[in-house]
């Protein structure tokens, strides 16, 4: 038998990245909930704007495909997550992105800045202070109004295999600041 080959047009292939712009991909730690326990979570405990759709694919990955933005953020950002007594690990999808257990290297994680100088709650600094860790995901809301200023909480893309430092220094104009890491 001969070999067959196709080539599907691109237009098909953005137009299907574009379905899946606010896709989550999750894998469970621990046993497997049932997909209908896994939907009664999401609806009952993720506070939606918009819809999700949860579905089942091989090798144990679920894919929560959100209607917005502002949901697929808040859920990526808002966890640890437990269904039940078991884990959920989220990270958000991409193209091409073989899944396999390695996908869940990096993890959202929200960090605690306590008594950060005022002068230093913007955004720029928040990404530089994530960036010694991982990558900046978001800035809570209080932080971003500066409606509670006993903390910053920002989340942070950090990679598993590796140990947060406790602290970092931070040098600006004004001296040499040290913050604690929580």
């Amino acid at each position: 038998m001969g070999k067959f080959s196709i080539s599907i047009p691109d237009i098909v292939i953005d137009h299907n990245i574009s379905l899946t712009a606010f896709t989550l991909v999750g894998k469970f730690v621990g046993p497997r909930p049932n997909i209908d326990v896994v939907r009664a979570f999401a609806k009952k405990k993720w506070r939606l704007k918009g819809q999700v759709e949860i579905s089942m694919m091989p090798k144990g990955f679920f894919p929560f495909n959100f209607s917005c933005l502002e949901d697929q953020e808040g859920v990526l950002c808002g966890g640890p997550w437990m269904v039940g007594r078991t884990f959920l690990s989220l990270i958000k999808w991409s193209p091409n992105q073989e899944l396999n257990d390695s996908f869940f290297d990096l993890a959202p994680v929200w960090v605690k800045l306590s008594s950060l100088p005022m002068e230093f709650w913007f955004e720029d600094v928040f990404k530089g202070i994530s960036s010694s860790f991982g990558d900046l995901l978001a800035i809570d809301s209080m932080t971003t109004a500066r409606k509670r200023l006993v903390y910053a909480r920002i989340c942070v893309n950090v990679c598993q295999n590796t140990d947060m430092q406790s602290s970092i220094e931070i040098f600006s104009m004004l001296g040499k600041w040290v913050q604690t890491i929580e």
